[in-house]
């Protein structure tokens, strides 16, 4: 588009030493044809650019949705072997979040 636009340039250039009232007209109807032809190319691209972003968003949905499943499958057979272990586990979990939650309130506070 750049080399298509130079060399119109040039010829309008050769005219203009010849007939400056043609070269006047030819000049604006090249540039009305390149506005129209670069407004096009930016929709185009601003399409394909959320079409993208559409595709990166479904298939990241369908990662995470994959792996919330095979998380949750493991846990249910882990809760299924040892249900005992599991609940201790949480339980040293909600503690150390329990912890760390007060300590970050009390710096937070000064």
């Amino acid at each position: 588009m750049k080399s298509r636009w130079d060399n119109r340039q040039n010829e309008i250039k050769l005219l203009a030493t010849q007939n400056p009232d043609d070269a006047q007209k030819q000049y604006e109807k090249i540039e009305m044809e390149f506005r129209r032809e670069y407004d096009t190319i930016k929709q185009t691209a601003g399409r394909e650019r959320a079409r993208i972003n559409q595709l990166h968003e479904t298939n990241l949905d369908k990662v995470l949705d994959s792996a919330k499943n095979e998380t949750n499958q493991k846990l249910i057979a882990v809760w299924n072997e040892n249900p005992l272990k599991v609940r201790k586990m949480i339980c040293v979990y909600l503690h150390c979040y329990i912890i760390s939650s007060k300590l970050f309130i009390t710096y937070s506070k000064g």
